[in-house]
């Protein structure tokens, strides 16, 4: 009875750790004619590209101060590894199992294949375009001086779920996974028949020379833009329109993305701020769009977010005397990256910033 109590605590913490994130690379040779897969050795011939991919925060995924602010508060658990340095080659351990659960810690070897230089490049080129010893793109390279793998399909939405469709916790009261952009971007194509992936809205098309040798043909951008680029966001919301109604505005939000608004990991907040005029001091009303999941416990106490193509009329209270005078509104989105982050998260950086101020005209009622 003892060896069968002894035993049950490891296969309920094996049991623990087959539902927790597992390596998305496990495999990642050296393509023949490359020395290694930093980015720096990309980085000679592809200089145009791996300079946009450097200001990417993929880039600085494993240096980011708010991840590495994120990660020491979480214990450092093996698994962030997986995505912010995901390559084989920069795993400094092989985990097999867990040591502990509370908190969670994992168990395993020292990884012969350890590269630390390799830990500053975050997610770096190798981690997407590198398989089975080859370099995978979409295009046929030119005189090629490593392997190639053509792949038409390369880029599509399955690879950039490796990492941003996160799953819950196990034992989590979540209603859906902790990132589920992906999952939204999936359930919007099939309700609606669109085709758009991924890479068309983060990395559109461009037209230039992959290499400093060979001419310019269609590819896509490197910069990756996301939810750290204002322009960028405001891009997927369309304001108005307004109207007056009983003690109030209605303000209609529209969402232009194919995914949620603010989507990815719950932290992020969009405010929503609305003035009776330009004027220093003028009445303002403001709501939130955001998703709440409770830090550590994992419960999902609300989500507001806007769903893709939803058009939401927002109401917004204001005095009747101040709203009878006024003839325009002034609309300002604020974006915080962290509002719903732990406050030693928050100070590391400041997430918020207004991506869009637009003045809108207020129709007088009949």
């Amino acid at each position: 009875m003892l060896l069968v109590a002894g035993a049950v605590p490891g296969c309920f913490r094996q049991y623990v750790f087959s539902r927790l994130p597992q390596p998305v690379i496990a495999e990642a040779a050296t393509p023949t004619g490359l020395t290694s897969l930093s980015t720096a050795t990309c980085a000679a011939c592809h200089v145009e590209i791996a300079a946009e991919w450097g200001e990417t925060l993929m880039g600085r995924a494993w240096t980011d101060p708010v991840f590495q602010a994120d990660f020491v508060r979480g214990g450092e658990l093996y698994a962030c590894r997986y995505c912010h340095t995901p390559l084989p080659q920069q795993q400094p351990e092989r985990i097999t199992g867990l040591r502990s659960l509370k908190p969670v810690a994992g168990q395993g070897e020292p990884n012969p294949n350890f590269e630390p230089s390799l830990l500053s490049d975050g997610v770096g080129c190798a981690a997407c375009h590198v398989r089975a010893g080859a370099v995978v793109g979409s295009l046929p390279d030119l005189e090629p001086p490593h392997g190639v793998t053509v792949d038409p399909g390369f880029g599509d939405a399955e690879l950039c779920a490796t990492c941003h469709q996160a799953s819950a916790p196990p034992f989590s009261r979540m209603k859906r996974p902790i990132a589920d952009t992906v999952g939204e971007w999936a359930r919007w194509q099939a309700a609606t028949g669109r085709t758009e992936s991924c890479v068309d809205c983060h990395m559109p098309a461009v037209e230039r020379a992959l290499t400093t040798w060979t001419p310019a043909r269609p590819t896509r951008s490197h910069r990756v833009l996301g939810g750290w680029d204002d322009e960028f966001v405001a891009s997927a919301i369309r304001v108005g329109p307004v109207e007056r109604t009983a003690g109030g505005v209605a303000l209609t939000l529209t969402n232009l993305a194919g995914h949620n608004v603010p989507t990815a990991d719950p932290m992020r907040a969009l405010d929503v701020v609305v003035r009776l005029g330009a004027a220093p001091g003028a009445p303002e009303a403001r709501t939130t769009l955001e998703r709440v999941v409770t830090d550590r416990t994992y419960v999902e106490s609300r989500d507001t977010t806007l769903l893709p193509g939803e058009a939401r009329v927002l109401t917004l209270p204001f005095a009747e005397d101040s709203l009878s005078t006024a003839d325009v509104v002034v609309v300002e989105l604020v974006y915080d990256r962290l509002r719903n982050a732990a406050p030693d998260i928050q100070a590391v950086r400041v997430g918020s910033t207004t991506v869009a101020t637009q003045t809108v005209s207020l129709p007088r009622r009949p």
